[in-house]
């Protein structure tokens, strides 16, 4: 690549004065690539230490990496994305697994237990154990939005309180046996109002949406996380 220039100068002349113009290029370096085309980040997915296996996919394509017992990965475990990406990992476990995300930034999705977001910021690895299902599983209560209210249990073993969208406390996570139907119920504090249910098919059955307090059954074949979500009325 040339940038030129052009120089206007005056000299002397039989008579007057002459204008000169001078004509000058020089090479500059490229346009750096990635200033064209934007940063990417490779993403790979790594069984190491399952006992089990399962299958890994992404929505967004490029992984489909099955992990065999002894964590033994196969299939295509690797794939650069857009700094701009968010990828979800979908998540199956063979017949009598279970997962857990033992590494990397994979928080688990709202709206699925089976599944995990990445934000592609950088480069990742996630690593996802398959282990063998055991008869405990765990209910996990997370919060939303910027409201306040109380989320509790039956059978009991959730009591959690939500400040400002923060879930808080001991009481927001308990373990129950595998395959326990548990009914939730989120009451909103004065000035803030149920505003939606996530996770555990919460979403869509989940009641009491936009009131003060609501209902959801949740069957727990396995460990999931529902996000409760109070609101406060614009002013």
């Amino acid at each position: 690549m040339y940038a030129c220039s052009f120089v206007a100068r005056t000299a002397p002349w039989v008579g007057g004065t002459a204008l000169l113009l001078l004509f000058g290029c020089q090479d500059q370096a490229p346009e750096p690539e990635f200033a064209r085309v934007g940063n990417r980040y490779q993403l790979r997915v790594s069984g190491t230490g399952s006992k089990l296996g399962g299958v890994v996919t992404s929505e967004r394509g490029g992984i489909s990496c099955t992990i065999a017992p002894g964590g033994a990965s196969s299939g295509k475990c690797e794939q650069g994305y857009k700094s701009t990406a968010i990828v979800t990992l979908h998540i199956a476990p063979a017949s009598g697994a279970t997962f857990t995300v033992v590494s990397g930034n994979c928080p688990p999705s709202p709206e699925n237990v089976l599944a995990c977001i990445i934000p592609m910021t950088r480069d990742e690895v996630v690593i996802i154990n398959f282990n063998q299902q055991t008869n405990v599983v765990s209910l996990t209560i997370t919060g939303g939005a910027a409201g306040d209210g109380t989320v509790s249990s039956s059978p009991a073993g959730i009591a959690c309180s939500i400040n400002g969208g923060i879930a808080t406390g001991t009481g927001c996570s308990a373990n129950y046996t595998l395959n326990t139907p548990v009914t939730l119920t989120a009451t909103a504090l004065t000035g803030s109002y149920l505003k939606e249910w996530a996770g555990g098919n919460c979403q869509t059955v989940g009641t009491g949406v936009g009131k003060n307090s609501g209902n959801c059954s949740v069957t727990l074949a396995q460990s999931t996380s529902v996000v409760v979500s109070f609101d406060k009325p614009a002013n």
